[in-house]
């Protein structure tokens, strides 16, 4: 059955759904970014306050930088073996989100004891800027992504309702899995500390089960291109 008002096919269930879980990557990583980063960098890595807010800094203005620049080259490409361009720019942010951001939770590998703190933060900086552009990548074509699924008014209300409502679900999964692992884990230490490394592991393992959730939502998600490919040609069938 199509829509009286535009002649598209109505999105499925299936459909709305694969491309609400599309930012729960971006929401999860997000969520411990702001809420724990500095903590981590401050009490495990033993960073300055400084050095640690110069470092979330950097993020913020990779961000900023790469926000406006990916908005403008998502409407220029085509995309890449057939992907869409929109999507394209989702799967290139997804795999640098996935391939940068766990390692701003373990600790410097190539690092020593003695290793200086300026060290360190050339160390995590790369990993920030790569996290920042995937971020940016991946929330701009996933916005970008609704009026390409459908031009019916109410669908797109509720694909950004659905959006903003798995947003939601992200953040509760931080807390309260934090708030587990802490819980399971005050017998070891009571706070984050250089001479109790457990506490940085339960943080790498908390980003370790988070990854874990979320590939398969990815996987979920990634289903929708075949769907909306072949949308795509039926609305183009009938405006031609």
């Amino acid at each position: 059955m199509q829509s009286r008002d535009t002649g598209h096919m109505p999105l499925s269930l299936r459909q709305k759904l694969s491309y609400g879980v599309g930012h729960v990557l971006n929401d999860l990583c997000a969520s411990i970014w702001f809420s724990y980063l500095l903590i981590y960098l401050h009490s495990v890595v033993t960073f300055s306050n400084r050095m640690a807010g110069n470092l979330m800094l950097i993020g913020q203005v990779s961000d900023a930088l790469c926000t406006p620049f990916i908005g403008y080259e998502s409407d220029r490409t085509n995309g890449f073996c057939g992907y869409g361009k929109r999507k394209s720019w989702h799967l290139i942010g997804t795999i640098c989100v996935a391939c940068s951001f766990p390692f701003l939770f373990i600790q410097c590998l190539p690092c020593q004891d003695n290793t200086s703190d300026i060290a360190k933060f050339i160390y995590y900086a790369p990993f920030v800027v790569i996290f920042q552009f995937g971020w940016a990548s991946t929330q701009i074509s996933h916005l970008s992504l609704i009026p390409d699924l459908t031009d019916n008014e109410g669908e797109r209300v509720f694909l950004n309702a659905l959006r903003y409502a798995f947003t939601v679900i992200s953040n509760l999964i931080v807390y309260v899995t934090a708030w587990l692992l802490l819980e399971f884990n005050e017998h070891h230490a009571s706070k984050a500390t250089p001479d109790a490394p457990c506490n940085g592991m339960t943080i790498t393992q908390f980003i370790y089960h988070k990854y874990i959730l979320t590939h398969n939502l990815c996987q979920i998600n990634h289903e929708i291109h075949i769907d909306t490919h072949y949308m795509s040609n039926f609305h183009l069938d009938i405006l031609t």
